[in-house]
């Protein structure tokens, strides 16, 4: 409990942390403001005792037990609707799916393994309506909610202030999020007799094609602009403000071969005329509509990602393109991170090696 004391013309506002008295704040005002002040600090004793901290509130008190996650969510909707209002709508949706599993667990040290019961449950229920990409996304979603909450992990460069909500030390599902990101990330890529079906499976849908032949990620494909898609090239912009993230943070140019400009000339056949050159702007839309694509061509595995996978393979292993080449147009940083897009594919190695005179 937080009380008044008064020292020459001012009041001390004090209370106890770990049962030694602090000075809270010194404020100059009537003995009625000073009470008024010292009832707020009560109030965030009794909050923080319950796991709750307030916005702004620079003292780190003893967390104990913390909120329940459905308690904590519409704090980090309210601060992501500030930072990313064109993505808010997404950012619901998912915390929305993965509520009847956490909602009521309770942001806390010591909870790592019930968080980890609840993502089994998760994962087995939603896996019999929602495609793993899906799932993953919607991890990917309360990952960061709970890295946001943690006082360890999970900031950006550029959040200067407000970093954390400092509700627990770290969270609850990092080294979960560790192991889902090691384990069930989605490496499947087509075969060149998987994409010939699933051509033929879909004729009227060029998009299939294109991406085949681009490598663009997901969120890349959502939000490209029809005026960058020229008749040899396209160029993939970085404008955070307009929704478009790229993950290095920097534009790039893919050439486009010949399989992408007859791609390229089936999509503007029947286009809108509108701003962006897909006309799905949704991913969970684009995966279902492949998912139903997949099934009538009898492919089993597979997802929007895949076709990424399949871009770079194929490009890595023609020898006549060069491996830095490649890094350029999948927009990796490293060379390694290419590297690990590059799947084995069979009867290429015997390929080459016919090819190779000395």
């Amino acid at each position: 409990m937080a009380w008044k004391e008064k020292r020459g013309l001012a009041w001390v506002i004090k209370g106890r942390i770990d049962g030694k008295r602090v000075p809270y704040k010194t404020l100059y005002g009537t003995e009625e403001e000073a009470q008024l002040v010292a009832d707020d600090y009560t109030l965030r004793e009794k909050e923080e005792k319950q796991g709750f901290r307030r916005k702004g509130s620079s003292r780190l008190a003893p967390v104990g037990v913390g909120p329940k996650f459905e308690d904590w969510a519409p704090e980090y909707l309210e601060w992501y609707g500030l930072r990313f209002p064109r993505s808010i709508k997404k950012v619901r949706n998912h915390l929305n799916a993965v509520m009847p599993f956490f909602g009521s667990l309770r942001i806390a040290e010591g909870q790592e393994d019930i968080w980890t019961d609840a993502w089994n449950q998760m994962e087995l229920e939603l896996s019999r309506t929602h495609l793993p990409s899906s799932i993953d996304c919607f991890f990917r979603t309360l990952g960061a909610a709970m890295n946001r909450a943690a006082r360890k992990g999970g900031a950006t460069k550029n959040d200067k202030k407000n970093k954390r909500w400092n509700l627990v030390e770290h969270s609850p599902i990092a080294d979960l999020g560790y192991l889902i990101e090691e384990e069930s990330t989605e490496r499947h890529h087509f075969s060149q007799d998987e994409l010939d079906a699933l051509y033929k499976a879909d004729p009227n849908n060029p998009n299939w094609r294109m991406f085949a032949n681009t490598g663009l990620r997901t969120a890349e494909i959502c939000h490209q602009l029809t005026a960058l898609v020229g008749d040899e090239q396209i160029r993939v912009s970085h404008n955070p403000r307009e929704g478009r993230h790229v993950k290095s943070k920097k534009g790039r140019i893919i050439p486009l071969s010949p399989g992408a400009q007859e791609a390229r000339e089936r999509i503007l056949w029947g286009h809108d005329g509108g701003e962006f050159f897909f006309r799905q702007q949704h991913p969970q839309t684009w995966n279902k509509q492949l998912y139903k694509g997949l099934r009538k061509a009898g492919i089993e595995k597979g997802s929007m990602h895949s076709f990424r996978h399949t871009f770079i393979t194929i490009a890595a292993n023609n020898p006549g393109i060069a491996i830095n080449n490649v890094r350029l147009w999948a927009g990796h940083s490293d060379l390694a991170i290419t590297q690990a897009y590059i799947h084995q594919v069979e009867g290429e190695e015997v390929r080459q090696i016919a090819n190779l005179g000395l």
